[in-house]
């Protein structure tokens, strides 16, 4: 009509890019708030042990460059978008569009299509982003849930540095240890305590080079190489590692004793695969160590809870091999947290001035292993549920529109006798099918990246079959309900007031 009554071609493609580049920025303007709110809330939810480790975490922001990169890309589809309608709206032929109009069609069918293809396009995007967020979901989950060789639960974990100045000699740091783990042992609800170098999911273990009695020379470019962990009687009782052979450490495993040692299964049968090993000795470190006598086995500790690495460990008795700084594990009978007090008060009773530090339970310590995991997980479920929204709207907003322009043709439908249930199934059916066509088209695409995903964080990451049919199955009910509105005002339509408006 604008064009019919003279108004230029340039001058239409101005309003067209002026309401585009303005919608564009608005939303720009909308997501810059909704990435602050974002922000804000992630660097609060990262753990502050992660967060110090991080390299200016704490001063996370939304910079110039952001919002400089932000409103380009905001202007840039805008005109883009805008330009796209302009050059088609000033391209019609305008005999036909008022003919269009006179007969309520409203659009050519080539709108239709291209509305219809970015419909497609969204429901196929949206696929991918919603299968990649239920795996990787699914995949923290698992990761969370699984049996790392050890009981997480009731378990409060904290750390000491002996100073070099002060503890002097090897029989003041072991005499140190012993009562302090003897003293939070007696605490009231505590079941048992014991220290050790490191704990699962610490990051960073000790290694050692090892040589079996009886085993064959290394061949050439072999590494024997086996974790080393020293630690007090208990540590096994702690943390419910199971003894499957022989015995854990007693008190007569004394400095001046035969020097013991306890592997864990890995490292057993690596050494004497298919044999007994109890009795037998193995030599750690150079030639010049002592042998030491493998008095028990025990079961596989996963020291990271991300690959389910199981390292092959030798356990040492502090009393035969004494370290400074040791890592304090105390297992409780209810909330490991409401004994910190106590257990600081047992140090400062040992030592006014030793400090404790790292205090956290044993499921926050392999919590926040998994933190990475974890927001990774978080983000992409944001990402799809933020594409699973924005492909209902284009499904509304396709189907309103339709609905809008064809209200001619539905009243002539209705007028010669179609039912409600008949423009009912009409509309919803043309809008299940476009998600139809896009869930097709997505799930290749979804299926590649997840195997992607997968190579990348192997054993985090792997197809699930029930989230996947899940995620397609609510992308098509999402579909069904983002058409069911505007298929309700399609049946609402009279047919002798649509005939005479038009």
């Amino acid at each position: 009509m604008r064009l019919a009554l003279g108004a230029s071609r340039r001058r239409i493609a101005r309003q067209l890019l002026i309401e585009s580049v303005l919608q564009s920025s608005l939303g720009a303007l909308a997501g810059l708030v909704l990435a602050n709110a974002d922000l804000q809330w992630r660097r609060g939810s990262i753990p502050p042990f992660i967060v110090q480790h991080i390299p200016g975490a704490n001063h996370m922001r939304i910079d110039g460059s952001v919002l400089a990169f932000t409103a380009a890309t905001a202007v840039a589809a805008g005109i883009f978008a805008g330009l796209a309608f302009a050059w088609h709206a000033t391209r019609t032929d305008l005999n036909e569009t008022l003919k269009e109009s006179s007969r309520g069609a409203g659009a050519s069918s080539s709108s239709h299509r291209l509305r219809g293809l970015l419909v497609v396009t969204e429901f196929a995007l949206a696929l991918v982003l919603l299968a990649g967020a239920g795996a990787m979901v699914a995949g923290f989950r698992r990761l969370a849930n699984a049996n790392l060789g050890f009981d997480r639960r009731n378990v409060l974990t904290f750390q000491i540095a002996l100073p070099e100045s002060k503890y002097r000699e090897p029989a003041q740091v072991r005499e140190f240890y012993a009562q302090l783990v003897e003293r939070l042992g007696a605490l009231p609800g505590v079941e048992s305590a014991a220290a050790s170098l490191t704990l699962p999911a610490q990051w960073a273990w000790n290694r050692t080079t090892y040589t079996g009695e009886g085993q064959p020379p290394a061949a050439a470019g072999e590494m024997r190489i086996a974790g080393e962990e020293v630690v007090t009687p208990e540590i096994f009782r702690v943390l419910r590692v199971p003894v499957l052979r022989g015995r854990a450490f007693t008190p007569q495993d004394g400095p001046d004793s035969t020097r013991v040692v306890v592997l864990n299964a890995t490292l057993a049968k690596r050494v004497w695969p298919g044999e007994n090993p109890l009795g037998r000795r193995v030599r750690f470190g150079e030639t010049a160590e002592p042998w030491c006598t493998v008095v028990g086995i025990v079961g596989d500790v996963a020291m990271d809870p991300i690959e389910h690495w199981t390292p092959p460990i030798a356990y040492f008795p502090i009393s035969q091999l004494t370290y400074k700084s040791l890592s304090l594990a105390v297992r409780t009978f209810g909330d490991p947290d409401e004994l910190v007090p106590a257990a600081r008060a047992q140090v400062q009773a040992l030592d006014p001035e030793q400090p404790v530090f790292d205090v956290r339970t044993l499921e926050r310590l392999v919590d926040d292993y998994l933190t990475g995991v974890k927001v990774s997980a978080e983000m992409m479920t944001v990402y799809g549920l933020i594409a699973l929204i924005l492909s209902a709207s284009g499904i509304f907003a396709l189907m309103a529109h339709s609905v809008s322009q064809r209200r001619h043709e539905i009243g002539v439908r209705m007028a010669l006798g179609a039912q409600h249930q008949d423009v009912l199934r009409w509309v919803v059916g043309r809008a299940l099918t476009l998600a139809l066509v896009g869930m097709a088209i997505g799930v290749p695409a979804a299926l590649a990246m997840t195997h992607a995903l997968s190579s990348v964080l192997f054993g985090v990451i792997q197809v699930d079959t029930p989230v996947f049919v899940g995620f397609t199955l609510l992308l098509a009910l999402v579909a069904v309900l983002a058409a069911y509105i505007p298929a309700r005002w399609a049946t609402q339509v009279d047919p002798m007031v649509a005939l005479r408006y038009e």
